[in-house]
């Protein structure tokens, strides 16, 4: 199998074309890449992995995994040929279930073939029929085509024991029986040189005869310089290496003799020994001594490399190795993402720049100095555009940097922010970058600062919600979507993870569609969606103990990827938004963001098309009910929706109680108001979403309301009547402040005597309560009706908004803003409404029972309508006059 010629397009250094010629490069690239599919930087991320890499545990930091396959495991070749006993290997490794792991978190995965581990060349019994029977075998078990579990095979590592002509009829061989076995196998050749071959890569010259054979170019290289026995590591730029000068001659090579093969470079790193600031050791050869880096220049010129990859037209990077354990000596052997089980500097970086810029891909170069600062342009497939700037130095020693929009083609776009990866827990840093002039300052160092630009303004418009995209409710397990459909369309589900996870136990994937303890949830979900509901799920964290996790972010991420995966919109469409977690109050900030960030990436992972939304956030300190908005800091990216529950209350302990709405006593609309303004200047494209609001609703009418009980102990202060009428305002306090969504808590209760939330539902005792009613009788009338305008906010008194439909159609929202909702007079001027020629067609007082829709008594005199406001919202329906 031959693969299509890919045109990849040349590189542009754009800050040296006039602006106008620069956006219409910009657009041909696009084009190109666009049609070529470059890679994104996610895609070119991989690491070097054996066989105790855990999927999981590295998940964050890359998208592929490569393998050290050991020949000698599966094949014995100084006796006649044998398939191997697969899944198994010789010595009964289950590789199936091995790959399968890797392939379950995410990785796509290349296995490198050990040759030299079978045995010397001089031993095979039958080289050619060997290669060619294993190649077959294995691609016919672990193909694309077959169980999915590999998509490229290398014909070798670094085969310098075996002489060219010997490594040339094994590798062809083999290749011949992995296109048998699966012709989607992709398969790259060994590590190459363009010259002679010597003992670390194999000459282009033993594929010249049979290139058709091959899918990727593959390059090993080290940034290595001086000679021995004084040769030490150093940055990935320096003009004094070979490094990047390698990479340029095989893509220059592959663009003229091979332009349909990939390049990759899959064996790259730095070893990291010494400490911050320690002197480096001369005379003592490479392999004998400590490395000359730290692990923070590690961290620094692994994020570099891959986006001089990128730039370069590298499909894909593997870092080497995954972990070490960290000896005095030795080259590679302090190479580890993770050092004697620690993480360190490069795997944060690492995962820090793929949740950043993974789904961006290289668009051009805005600045190239020699020993000084980089700027290279990445666009997403949204339009979005981010610029990487560093000092490209050994030190990376800090540098004024000048980015002028105008010539970088940035000129109509605005600075949304700037960051850099972190090299610890925490996801990214700020950055200080200041817009000015047409230009953004900022200073350039070692390591990448990532400045993010979108449309003038920053925001999304904010364009206001129907009232039947808006409405929603709090589920659970009994909620039956039929029963509920009149009320809403929207629901939230309590999904308590330990339903489909035992966190305790080593990783397994939820038997989906079966919880564990055998809920059907495609069943269950399937039921709410075909009542036309949207889904969101809030994964209960909290029914989790901190201590309880074996590995908390490896089974937070895992456990969201499989969950998207199977209820995604890309694939069974069974639920849209998940949020993560409810109200994790038990978990530190630092607990809970490990966890919740890992899910983020799962879920993104999973399914692209899944909305992530915060829990219940707070703008100050964590507490039991909500989590400090700080912290999502350093990946607010990976969040879609910013999530507030409020609830009415006020006073103080032991008499704290409930109020309504309105009551300037109340944080209820203030705490929103806030997390709203936070957003605009912060997150401008996140929504906000209110998913827990809501009214117990124990008394009596005409009761007294009991003091000096603990709310916790005592009978709601609120009655059934009120319950309803508060719910209906709040929807309309919230549409009209600029929340995008409001789910109420909560769908049902039992009618309890006492407790919090114990008599909170809209069906109580399977008795469908006032607030059912009137939750379905505002949604029948404004269903169609977005917020327009506030028309009158009176402290303690009247309220009117304006809601507007298609067909020039609106509705007056009026009601008195009072705890008891007594009756005042009111009269609206039409003209300052904006409905001046506008007939009055209809007007509705949402119904208390079944049944109990009933007019709104109101009058139209002298361009005014006259009514009596209660504590129900009247709703008033107008329409252009007939030739208006």
């Amino acid at each position: 199998m031959v693969r299509p010629a890919v045109r990849r397009a040349p590189l542009r250094r754009l800050a040296a074309l006039p602006a106008c010629a620069l956006l219409c490069l910009m657009a041909s690239f696009s084009a190109v890449a666009s049609a070529a599919g470059p890679p994104t930087v996610g895609d070119v991320m991989g690491i070097c992995g054996h066989f105790h890499f855990d999927g999981p545990t590295y998940a964050p930091a890359a998208s592929q995994v490569r393998n050290y396959h050991d020949l000698g495991w599966d094949l014995d070749v100084r006796r006649p040929y044998q398939d191997p006993p697969y899944p198994f290997a010789l010595n009964r490794v289950n590789w199936e279930v091995h790959y399968a792991g890797w392939r379950r978190a995410g990785f796509e995965v290349s296995a490198c073939i050990m040759l030299g581990s079978a045995a010397p060349p001089a031993e095979w019994a039958a080289p050619e029929e060997a290669a060619y029977g294993f190649g077959k075998a294995f691609a016919a078990f672990f193909g694309p085509s077959h169980r999915g579990l590999v998509g490229t095979v290398e014909l070798g590592n670094e085969p310098g024991t075996f002489s060219d002509e010997q490594y040339t009829a094994i590798a062809r061989a083999m290749s011949g029986g992995l296109r048998e076995g699966d012709p989607e196998m992709r398969i790259a050749t060994a590590a190459l040189t363009l010259g002679e071959s010597h003992r670390y890569a194999k000459s282009i010259a033993c594929y010249r005869d049979w290139l058709d054979g091959i899918d990727v170019l593959n390059l090993h290289a080290m940034a290595l310089k001086g000679e021995w026995p004084d040769r030490v590591r150093t940055y990935p730029e320096d003009p004094e290496s070979d490094f990047l000068e390698r990479v340029r001659a095989l893509v220059a090579w592959r663009d003229e003799h091979a332009p349909d093969k990939e390049v990759w470079v899959s064996g790259f790193g730095w070893d990291a020994h010494v400490p911050e600031g320690a002197p480096l050791r001369k005379g003592v050869p490479l392999d004998q001594r400590p490395s000359t880096l730290s692990r923070l220049q590690q961290a620094q010129y692994l994020l570099r490399a891959f986006l001089l990859f990128a730039r370069h037209g590298v499909d894909r990077g593997y870092v080497y190795y995954y972990q070490d354990d960290g000896p005095a000596q030795g080259a590679f052997n302090a190479s580890g993402l993770i050092s004697k089980g620690v993480r360190q500097p490069a795997y944060y970086a690492m995962a820090s720049l793929k949740a950043m810029l993974g789904g961006y891909r290289f668009a051009g170069v805005l600045e190239e100095e020699r020993d000084g600062v980089h700027a290279y342009r990445f666009e997403d497939d949204h339009g979005r555009i981010c610029v990487a700037v560093w000092n490209a130095t050994r030190d990376g020693e800090e540098r004024d940097y000048v980015l002028h929009l105008e010539a970088a083609g940035l000129g109509d776009l605005e600075l949304l922010r700037a960051a850099e990866p972190s090299f610890e827990y925490g996801g990214q840093k700020s950055v200080d970058a200041q817009t000015t002039g047409g230009a953004v300052k900022l200073t350039a160092g070692g390591t990448p600062r990532l400045i993010f630009f979108g449309s003038a303004g920053g925001a999304v418009p904010r364009v206001s919600v129907p009232m039947k995209d808006f409405m929603g409710l709090c589920g659970h397990y009994h909620f039956r979507g039929a029963t509920y459909a009149p009320v809403g369309r929207l629901v939230r589900n309590y999904h308590g993870i330990n339903w489909d996870l035992d966190v305790t136990q080593p990783y397994e994937d939820p038997p989906y569609p079966f919880a564990l303890n055998r809920v059907n949830w495609e069943t269950l979900y399937g039921e709410w969606r075909q009542a036309g509901f949207e889904i969101d799920a809030s994964l209960m964290i909290s029914v989790v103990e901190p201590d309880q996790w074996l590995l908390p972010e490896a089974w937070a991420y895992n456990y969201g990827r499989a969950f998207a995966r199977f209820f995604g919109p890309s694939n069974k469409a069974l639920v849209h938004t998940a949020e993560l977690g409810n109200e994790p109050g038990k978990y530190s900030d630092r607990d809970y963001g490990r966890i919740a960030r890992a899910m983020a990436i799962g879920l993104k992972q999973g399914d692209p098309q899944m909305r992530v939304a915060t829990a219940a956030v707070t703008l100050g300190e964590s507490g039991d009910f909500a989590k400090s908005i700080s912290c999502y800091e350093g990946w607010l990216d990976l969040v879609d929706v910013i999530n507030v529950h409020a609830y009415a209350m006020k006073g103080q302990w032991p008499n704290r109680r409930r109020t309504h709405p309105e009551d300037p006593e109340s944080d209820f609309l203030r705490s929103v108001r806030q997390v709203l303004a936070w957003r605009d200047e912060v997150a401008p494209d996140k929504p906000v979403w209110v998913t827990e609001f809501g009214w117990d609703a124990h008394r009596a009418e005409g009761a007294p309301i009991a003091d000096g009980v603990p709310l916790y102990e005592r009978a709601s202060a609120v009655s059934r009547v009120q319950q309803a009428q508060f719910l209906l305002r709040a929807y309309l306090l919230f549409a009209r402040l600029g929340v995008e969504r409001a789910y109420m808590y909560w769908y049902r209760d039992e009618g309890a005597d006492k407790g919090q939330h114990n008599a909170s539902g809209i069906v109580s005792n399977g008795v469908k309560q006032p607030a059912f009613h009137a939750m379905a009788s505002l949604y029948a009338n404004l269903g169609d009706y977005a917020f327009a305008r506030a028309l009158r906010e009176e402290l303690d008194g009247v309220y009117a908004y304006r809601f507007d439909a298609p067909g020039g159609r609106s509705c007056l929202a009026v009601w008195t803003a009072t705890w008891d909702g007594a009756a005042r007079a009111c009269r609206l001027d039409l003209t300052e409404a904006g409905l001046a020629g506008c007939e009055l067609v209809r007007t509705v007082g949402p119904a208390m029972w079944e049944g109990g829709e009933a007019p709104v008594q109101a009058r139209l005199a002298a361009g005014s309508v006259e009514l009596s406001a209660t504590g129900t919202p009247g709703l008033l329906f107008f329409e252009p006059a007939p030739g208006e």
